[in-house]
């Protein structure tokens, strides 16, 4: 037999993170004092980002005291209705940073100096930094306690380990002995004909192949039967890692894909730069993610992917089945613990034409260029870069006698940008004396519309965003809508809404003083808390709450409280 023919080969020399870090060396503790059970692993591939972390379960309950897992110093804290809630950074004498996210509080001296920063920003959302040695803690010293603030989807200690000079995030099993003797599971495997140039069982479009599993650990194509293909391919893969005594699903740690033994695809998840995390969207099959919200990884490279994650690539991880034989193809897929999963396939190549699809309506889009498509009534921008690779863009547009503008199909969303792209968008009906109040939208899966932005520039809408879709201008002249939900225990908590453009910013006074009124923002939640220090207690107090949405309207709240 002869052997896979590489036409192309290019090896990324990227050091064993393994090799750099020891574990005794460091001896960090863990976060809590809970038996360790996780909810999510680091590197799992998550909405446009790859997780940073791994997530501690803490037993369906918040307020479970945080420590610091060495030495080191308060560095930075955070304070936001969403993404990662209360959060508190650790600068470590080791060259490590710890992350410590979806926190309920901070210990009380910590508290206090957020507080003091909320109050001199008047925000409860706050981002800031300290000195170095400033507030310094020890190893096992409580920072405070775990929840469930932010973006997170349940109780939970969101953790992070990041290199303190590069900010990478790091996989904290290279710190970490955490048990796991289970073997990653496959539930679905693809091919990728590339476009013009590659066919899979007579056809160009990517082919979902059935599986089954011959035992533990080990799959293949079903009925062992021969995939026929020709020219250049790609190989797509479904897989979860599981841990024991668990019903999560958790990233794989690495993928390598093997042609006549040979490696040709090396990916591993031991660390990632945060400005390349949204490349995630070049790794996965986008298409199937946003269509059937299946995280499926492409085993191979994008022209426009950046991330550093493949160890090995060998024509950028394609097949290139261009000699009439059997081409054995495996698959192998672990955990960072090293359990093993197994994929093995072959395919026939069979020697046809590859027929030339052409798309006489569409606009030839590069990846390295500017891209500018534009006609009387909409203008769309795509920065070099932008794209992951080249396209073919389509446009078309439905006509909207009655509205501000009409509905422009700008391509299909089942495409990702990387970068931001400026729409604009020139209004039929140009009407409204406060242009505030036009706003961009784009239609969802729902066959809704979300709000992208607002800017007015002679006669059009501009906005940014990162996503292909359908696109119209809508109004909002409508106010957020509060409601006053409880009054309990010196905590005054109302229900805030906004169905268009959505609530942007608010503020909130007691006594005519502004006051720090606490935002949740997936539960459409703001509370506020009584403080003695700064209100007496024993009378009626003056509430007031001013909820502003993007468009610029507004809805105040004033009532009088006991406390």
């Amino acid at each position: 037999m002869q052997k896979y023919i590489f036409i192309l080969f290019f090896t990324f020399h990227v050091f064993s993170i393994s090799a750099q870090f020891d574990k005794t060396e460091y001896d960090l503790a863990f976060p809590l004092n809970i038996p360790v059970e996780l909810s999510g692993n680091f590197g799992e591939l998550r909405s446009n980002h790859f997780h940073a972390g791994i997530d501690f379960k803490t037993q369906q309950v918040i307020d479970k005291p945080v420590f610091s897992v060495a030495d080191g110093y308060v560095s930075r804290f955070g304070v936001s209705p969403a993404g990662y809630g209360h959060v508190l950074y650790i600068t470590h004498y080791n060259g490590l940073t710890s992350v410590y996210a979806h926190l309920d509080s901070f210990v009380p001296f910590l508290d206090s100096i957020v507080q003091a920063k909320q109050h001199e920003e008047r925000s409860f959302a706050v981002d800031f930094t300290l000195p170095k040695d400033m507030i310094k803690v020890k190893r096992l010293q409580q920072v405070g306690w775990s929840g469930n603030t932010g973006s997170s989807g349940g109780p939970h200690l969101h953790f992070e380990l990041r290199d303190t000079y590069t900010e990478e995030a790091l996989n904290p099993f290279l710190f970490y002995d955490i048990e796991d003797t289970v073997r990653p599971r496959v539930h679905k495997f693809l091919l990728y004909p590339s476009s013009n140039e590659g066919v899979v069982e007579g056809s160009m479009r990517r082919r979902t192949m059935v599986l089954e599993q011959t035992k533990p650990g080990f799959y293949r194509h079903k009925g062992n039967v021969t995939i026929k293909a020709w020219g250049k391919v790609g190989l797509g893969v479904h897989s979860y890692d599981y841990m024991p005594n668990a019903n999560n699903i958790y990233g794989v740690h690495s993928v390598r894909v093997l042609v006549d033994g040979a490696e040709i695809f090396v990916y591993q998840m031991d660390r990632f730069s945060f400005d390349k995390t949204r490349y995630m969207n070049a790794f996965i099959d986008y298409e199937e993610w946003y269509t059937n919200r299946s995280m499926v990884m492409t085993l191979f490279r994008l022209p426009n992917n950046k991330l550093d994650n493949y160890v090995k690539l060998v024509n950028d991880g394609y097949l290139l089945i261009n000699e009439e034989r059997i081409y054995p193809v495996q698959l192998i897929i672990k955990d960072f613990h090293g359990n093993t999963t197994t994929l093995d396939f072959s395919i026939q190549g069979v020697k046809q034409e590859i027929p030339k699809v052409e798309h006489p309506n569409a606009v030839a889009f590069s990846y390295d260029k500017e891209n500018v498509f534009e006609n009387a009534d909409v203008k769309l921008t795509i920065p070099a870069g932008a794209l992951y690779q080249n396209m073919l863009f389509n446009y078309s547009v439905r006509y909207n006698p009655k509205g501000f503008s009409d509905v422009h199909d700008l391509h299909l969303p089942t495409i990702p940008l990387h970068d931001y792209a400026e729409l604009r968008i020139k209004l039929k009906n140009d009407s409204l004396s406060d242009k505030n109040k036009y706003y961009i939208a784009r239609k969802n899966r729902l066959n809704g519309f979300d709000f992208v932005g607002n800017g007015y520039e002679d006669g059009c809408v501009v906005t940014k965003t990162r996503d292909f879709g359908q696109y119209a201008v809508l109004l909002d002249n409508k106010a957020p809508i509060i409601r006053l939900a409880t009054v309990n225990n010196g905590h005054v908590i109302f229900k805030v809404s906004d169905n268009q453009s959505g609530v942007s910013h608010y503020n909130g006074y007691v006594d005519n003083e502004w006051a720090l009124f606490k935002y949740d923002k997936k539960t459409n939640t703001i509370t506020h808390k009584f403080d003695s220090k700064r209100v007496e207690k024993g009378g009626i107090h003056h509430i007031e709450l001013r909820v502003f949405d993007k468009c610029g309207n507004e809805a105040v709240y004033q009532n009088q409280v006991w406390w």
